[in-house]
Formats: structure tokens, C-alpha cells, sequence
């Protein structure tokens, strides 16, 4: 989940070293197909030492991941926040420049200090969230708190305040997807047998929200307004809250606690 976040940081904060819009479409299609050339290479198909799973068709994989009540509302939660994090993201340099009268340069620097936030947030937030123990009062307090950091950070006084906001705006909003991206891998009902086809699920509907939620929900309702746009985007964090109600506790408390029912028995 850093990986994605990083590439993001590198991609906003690169933007104005291009020189025109064909010569930065071009640099990314090349750096994919050199990507695509050393994965055929070095890919494997399982890590060393991983069991072999059962193959079944395809459709088993599906129908029992889909049956999953809770893979729906990892999915969803996941919709709002990709949602939130594609409107951050895309237009965090524009209203810093026209809202706030950055130029185009500082303006993409700042801006890419969000995704700099998230790569920290995507590693360090669930490192946090098993040493609390509990994970859906972590993933509620820190939608709360992702809210609240995506409807000011940008509104803060230009120099040390907007940076230290920015970066701890992306540090909050990063730091609840991997929790909801693996969990398939903790549902009992899912387990690794269905942890492909089931991540494949919140996986599609995490895409869908990142382009419905931008494009055709938050900008016809806020158009140019950074009030608009990234309150709109807090209110996508305060959404994933519902879903994540619904979940059960799978914090490392409540695994630690399965187990050793398991092992009793």
C-alpha cells in the first residue's frame, strides 16, 4: 500500500518538469512498459515455501467470496475512500494555486506533500492499529480525524502550519486502506482458499468510487470551490464510518482471542 502512495508523491511532485502534457504521458507509457518487461522476468507465481491452495473453478472462487456480506462493506467503505483520496489528490495543487495564489511550482510541491503523508500512514497507521488491539474504533476515530484534516489542512497559513497539515491530512487518510484491503485474509469465511477473488471484489468497487466519486459526484456538486471539493471529500471519510459499523472486531485482540478458542477445541 506505500508503493501506490509513493509513486502518487513522485508522480505531483514531478508534474512541472515536464514541458508539456505529451512528453508526460509518454514518460509514464515507457517507465509502464519497462515495469511490464522486468515483471515477466522476475515475477513468480507464490512466494518460496507458500502451501499449494485447492484450484477450483472459477466461479467457486467468486460465488463464496461474493456471499460475503462483509467483503461488500470493506468494498464499500473502500469506494468512499478512494473517493476522497482521488479528490484530494487531483486537486489539492489547482486550489492551492487559485484559491491561495501559490504558483504552479510550489503549488505542486505542496500539494504533493499529501501522498508523502499517506506512504507513512499506509505503513505506520495498521502498525498502530496492532498495538491498540482493536480495529473499528481505530478505523472510525481515524475517518473522523481524516475528515476533519481534509477540510482544513489547505486552509492553513502558508509556510510550517499548511506543511506539518498537509502531511498529517495524508498521513489520516492513508492509514485505514490496508486495514479494509486484508481483509480477506482475516474473515474466517474467506481465509486464503478465496482471498484472490474476494480482494478482486473490494479491489473493483475501491476503482469504481475513484473515478465515480471525483468525477461525477464531487465536481458537478462543488465545481471550483476548495470548500466544495475537499468538504465533499470529508464527507466521503465520514461515509466509510457506516460500512465499518457493520464489520466485526478483527482487531489483533479479537484474532488473538479466535485463536485460542480454535486451539481449545
Amino acid at each position: 500500500m506505500v508503493s501506490p502512495v509513493l509513486a502518487m508523491f513522485l508522480g505531483t511532485s514531478t508534474t512541472t518538469l515536464f514541458s508539456s502534457d505529451a512528453s508526460a504521458f509518454i514518460f509514464s507509457g515507457v517507465l509502464c512498459l519497462i515495469i511490464f518487461i522486468l515483471w515477466m522476468i522476475f515475477a513468480k507465481d507464490k512466494p518460496e515455501g507458500a502451501p499449494d491452495l485447492p484450484v477450483l473453478p472459477v466461479t467457486k472462487y467468486l460465488g463464496e467470496a461474493a456471499r460475503s456480506r462483509n467483503i461488500w462493506l470493506a468494498g464499500i467503505a473502500l469506494f468512499f475512500t478512494m473517493g476522497a483520496l482521488m479528490t484530494m489528490n487531483s486537486f489539492i495543487p489547482k486550489v492551492l494555486h487559485d484559491v491561495r495564489s501559490l504558483e504552479s511550482g510550489p503549488a505542486s510541491l505542496y500539494g504533493s506533500l499529501v501522498t508523502l503523508g499517506g506512504a507513512f500512514g499506509s505503513f505506520i497507521g495498521p502498525l498502530f492499529c496492532k498495538r491498540l488491539g482493536v480495529m473499528k474504533p481505530y478505523l472510525i476515530v481515524t475517518a473522523l480525524l481524516a475528515a476533519a484534516g481534509t477540510f482544513w489542512c489547505w486552509q492553513l497559513p502558508i509556510g510550517p502550519a499548511i506543511i506539518v497539515g498537509l502531511i498529517l491530512a495524508g498521513f489520516l487518510q492513508n492509514a485505514m486502506a490496508p486495514l479494509m484491503a486484508s481483509l480477506p485474509m482475516l474473515l474466517p469465511e474467506i481465509g486464503p482458499v478465496y482471498a484472490g477473488s474476494a480482494g478482486g471484489i473490494i479491489t473493483t468497487l475501491q476503482v469504481i468510487g475513484a473515478v465515480v466519486v471525483p468525477t461525477f459526484i464531487v465536481t458537478p456538486l462543488a465545481g471550483s470551490s476548495g470548500k466544495g471539493l475537499f468538504g465533499l471529500a470529508a464527507v466521503c471519510f465520514i461515509l466509510t464510518i457506516v460500512p465499518v459499523l457493520f464489520l466485526p472486531e478483527l482487531g489483533s485482540r479479537a484474532l488473538a482471542a479466535r485463536a485460542g478458542k480454535n486451539s481449545s477445541k
